[in-house]
């Protein structure tokens, strides 16, 4: 079975764009998200999400824009996104850390 998290793309809350975006510093998903249940029927496909991230480098305010097709893949990407992954917050031009928010998209896939 293999999990691919494409990259983040970075889409800014305030007007101004960042001087620098929001990166993936740390909770990757991985083969062993999987829900269980997805994995025995087969289940794939790619979930796209989109949140915030905060100054802090939390993800909040996770909504999926790109549904998989299956229910138990979508609530996965959420629930990591918020609770395990951690960002280097967004910069201004002086440095300051800002919100951000950025879509990520998941691509599924089952080899079985």
């Amino acid at each position: 079975m293999i999990l691919l998290l494409a990259a983040l793309a970075a889409v800014q809350v305030p007007a101004e764009p960042p001087a620098v975006p929001a990166k993936i510093l740390s909770g990757i998903i991985t083969v062993a998200d999987y829900p269980p249940a997805a994995l025995k029927r087969g289940a794939e496909g790619t979930t796209k999400v989109w949140f915030v991230v905060t100054t802090e480098g939390r993800a909040t305010d996770c909504r999926v824009v790109q549904s998989s097709g299956h229910a138990d893949l979508d609530a996965v990407v959420c629930r990591l996104a918020t609770g395990r992954m951690r960002f280097t917050p967004a910069l201004d031009a002086k440095g300051n850390a800002r919100p951000m928010s950025a879509v990520m998209p998941v691509r599924w896939m089952a080899d079985l």
